[in-house]
């Protein structure tokens, strides 16, 4: 049985991007505001997130609306 912090996934800035549909800069604002999980530091160099906050994190975004439009 593997334990739950081997099996923690972390999303480098590049799969954050693609995932998030939100540029470097807009993840970075939000996650200063607390409006997005936190990064930990993985390396003297990188970054990234847990993959399971951040999937939590789109989930709870609303979901768009969109309406038909009538003519």
């Amino acid at each position: 049985m593997k334990s739950e912090e081997s099996e923690c996934r972390f999303l480098e800035h590049h799969r954050s991007q693609l995932l998030t549909g939100l540029s470097r800069t807009t993840l970075w604002r939000l996650e200063r505001a607390g409006a997005f999980p936190t990064r930990v530091q993985l390396g003297a160099n990188s970054v990234g997130w847990r993959a399971e906050e951040v999937k939590a994190w789109i989930e709870g975004r609303p979901r768009a609306v969109t309406q038909a439009r009538g003519r």
